[in-house]
């Protein structure tokens, strides 16, 4: 299985000329400001923001595939959004950058935790998981 050399949530991710990557605004904490009424409970932040992830290939992943699965787990452990990236490990290093578009609120805030696990494509296998982010969600009330 291919070894993680980085997991991050950010606002962005700009690959330059030279194919390097640079990760912008590392989300630790979201704060969020809210009304007075109760939030809905499909309530999210309307922000764009990426995972970005950098796999090192050990000698025994050359042209196997690998699927990438990242879930959002809410303060009370519950999937709130995340997704699926497959790929090949045909160089030395695979960059993947996964977009998400909002980012769910739960109404009292809290800790969440973005979790990592990969498994081999095509295989009945459980997945292992690889990593996790804790990141923190802050609410303020308007009045």
């Amino acid at each position: 299985m291919p070894k993680l050399l980085m997991f991050a949530p950010c606002e962005k991710v700009i690959i330059d000329q030279n194919n390097n990557s640079s990760v912008i605004s590392i989300l630790q904490d979201v704060q969020v400001e809210v009304g007075p009424t109760e939030l809905p409970q499909d309530a999210a932040v309307p922000m764009r923001w990426e995972v970005f992830t950098l796999w090192l290939r050990e000698a025994s992943d050359e042209g196997r595939k690998f699927e990438q699965i990242c879930e959002l787990l809410t303060p009370d452990g519950k999937r709130a959004t995340g997704g699926t990236i497959s790929f090949e490990m045909t160089m030395s290093m695979q960059r993947n950058v996964m977009t998400l578009m909002g980012f769910p609120i739960v109404s009292s805030g809290g800790q969440y935790l973005l979790r990592l696990s990969l498994k081999e494509a095509g295989e009945d296998r459980e997945r292992r998981q690889v990593a996790e982010f804790p990141i923190s969600l802050s609410l303020g009330r308007r009045r």
